[in-house]
């Protein structure tokens, strides 16, 4: 997978937006209690336009935590984000 934004494709629940963090790109979605979790792209450090694998964190007060780490594919990570929403 590329480090992009818009990684998401149309057919899966689509991000409030995507936010370039640290290098890796994230899709941001936010509940409707204002709670923020992302999908992250960890992305290789020699290549930085390529993805190795998938994180979701949630966006805490002051920092991020860490859900779920490793996840293979853009849609098992967003089947496991609805599943945590």
């Amino acid at each position: 997978m590329k480090n992009r934004p818009n990684f998401i494709p149309k057919s899966l629940m689509q991000p409030d937006r995507y936010d370039r963090i640290f290098n890796n790109w994230n899709a941001i979605y936010t509940t409707k209690a204002g709670v923020e979790y992302h999908i992250e792209i960890d992305a290789d450090f020699w290549n930085n336009g390529h993805g190795r694998h998938l994180n979701i964190l949630k966006q805490n007060p002051t920092c991020r935590s860490t859900k779920r780490a490793g996840i293979p594919s853009i849609k098992q990570a967003v089947t496991i984000l609805e599943s945590i929403m």
